[in-house]
């Protein structure tokens, strides 16, 4: 019980951070200068979609409820699990600051929720 309390201050601390402006500039710019525009990539949506898994598992458990099943294990990928299609962008993050910083604080409160899944 006591580690569980402590994963979710944890959690509340880095919820803060979740609420930084979404960073569309270097998204474009990333979007521009790995895939010229391709319209069979759109980082900006599938960013998005994984902020919202975040953000939306974040608010079940801040309501004290269970996740549910799809949604969990989707929690047990990170971004470019889910989206391989990004890879190559791995090793050019902090071209990307702001993207970076984004990506980090997710996958961050992404582990801590699979610490709070893993013991219920």
């Amino acid at each position: 019980m006591k580690v569980e309390k402590e994963l979710l201050l944890k959690l509340r601390k880095m919820e803060t951070l979740l609420k930084n402006d979404f960073p569309s500039e270097d998204i474009e710019r990333i979007e521009n200068t790995f895939f010229n525009n391709n319209s069979k990539y759109c980082l900006m949506g599938d960013f998005d979609s994984f902020c919202s898994l975040i953000s939306g598992s974040l608010g079940y458990v801040n309501s004290n409820k269970k996740i549910p099943k799809y949604q969990r294990n989707l929690l047990y990928k990170d971004f470019f699990t889910l989206y391989p299609q990004y890879e190559p962008l791995k090793e050019q993050l902090d071209t990307y600051p702001d993207f970076s910083q984004e990506l980090f604080v997710h996958e961050r409160v992404r582990e801590l929720l699979l610490d709070i899944v893993k013991m219920n």
